[in-house]
């Protein structure tokens, strides 16, 4: 099925990389975004390539599996990604509830190890006040969200895929329960089968075609400070902030506001200044940060706070990808539809991430 004509939804890097995998594999594949390029949820994105934050065991796997679908990718890409695999600690508000958070990811399987104060300290001299112990995850990275989508569509291209920005799509044609083409303005392009990776725009595009998708959102604002002298070697999360530092110096965060705010950009503001004092209780020379630019997006969340990844119950032909932990997931969910889509092999990694388990 290597000639599938193949319709993409949505060009953040859930799209972009579900859109090259079927490329390389063969596919033809179109991929439609109804903005310019990246100006979604990924824009806005931390982008901190882990596992450790995932809440039950076949999550964690997954996430781990997805870090080593990186490193493959970026090895095929010739480094193009230019990810920083610099490790990562993190620690939560009591002794007790970071060693635990330890304990059950060492229990699955998970390579991440409890260090104390010192050694904490050596990991990341900057950290003022330092907790009495903390996560280290050594094999955790980072990388830039825009660019390393802006790399898989450039990749995309050369495979073949038509990429088509600011193009919306207005209607679904379904025939006998089966996908059938795509509707624009005043153009229908017919399609074999349909990916919709539209992050919070899912639910809306899957019913255009009869299927249940449901998701939630929350908003957020990443955030990037102008450059300085090094303070940090990898990625530090905590319950009050999360920071880390590109090569080039940038410092990067992320904020969080209630999503019934009236007026989301000066909520967004005001949330980076609150984080950007809380960071600066808690790394030496913080104080002196200032923003650069900023990027407010809402993330796609399904209601279960998991991944929706596979066929619709309700149209043969209908692929959903969507999911909030999506710069992680992105290549694992590429390799996968390829699997799923063209070869007809279920992934059993993501049996349990079905969109029909919302039916």
């Amino acid at each position: 099925m290597s000639n599938q004509r193949i319709i993409v939804i949505g060009g953040g890097i859930v799209g972009a990389s579900v859109a090259y995998h079927l490329a390389k594999a063969g596919a033809s594949v179109t991929l439609l975004d109804q903005r310019a390029s990246v100006q979604g949820a990924t824009g806005a994105s931390f982008a901190w390539l882990n596992g450790s934050s995932g809440l039950a065991e076949p999550y964690v796997k997954l996430r781990l599996a997805s870090m080593q679908a990186w490193r493959d990718l970026d090895q095929s890409l010739a480094g193009a990604f230019k990810i920083e695999w610099n490790g990562a600690v993190l620690w939560r508000n009591s002794t007790e509830e970071t060693e635990r958070v330890v304990a059950e990811r060492q229990d699955w399987g998970y390579p991440l190890t409890l260090v104390d104060r010192k050694r904490l300290l050596e990991l990341e001299p900057g950290l003022l006040e330092p907790p009495a112990c903390a996560a280290y995850m050594a094999a955790e990275g980072s990388l830039l969200p825009v660019d390393a989508t802006n790399v898989l569509l450039a990749a995309a291209a050369e495979a073949g895929v038509i990429i088509r920005h600011q193009t919306a799509v207005t209607g679904i044609d379904v025939t006998g329960g089966r996908i059938a083409a795509v509707q624009l303005a005043g153009e229908r392009l017919a399609a074999d089968q349909l990916v919709i990776a539209a992050g919070t725009e899912t639910q809306a595009m899957a019913a255009l075609a009869g299927a249940h998708a449901p998701m939630t959102s929350t908003p957020g604002v990443g955030f990037t400070c102008k450059p300085g002298p090094r303070l940090l070697n990898g990625v530090v999360i905590t319950e009050a902030f999360e920071l880390k530092q590109d090569a080039a110096g940038h410092f990067i965060s992320v904020a969080n506001f209630a999503d019934d705010e009236p007026a989301p950009w000066a909520a967004a503001e005001r949330a980076i200044r609150d984080e950007l004092a809380t960071i600066a209780q808690h790394l030496r020379g913080a104080d002196k940060l200032e923003v650069a630019h900023h990027f407010l997006g809402y993330r796609p969340i399904p209601p279960d706070g998991y991944p929706m990844a596979g066929y619709a119950a309700e149209v043969d032909g209908l692929y959903i990808a969507a999911m909030h932990s999506g710069v992680t997931l992105a290549p694992i969910i590429g390799r996968y539809a390829v699997e799923e889509m063209l070869h007809g092999r279920p992934a059993e990694a993501l049996s349990i991430y079905r969109p029909n388990r919302f039916a």
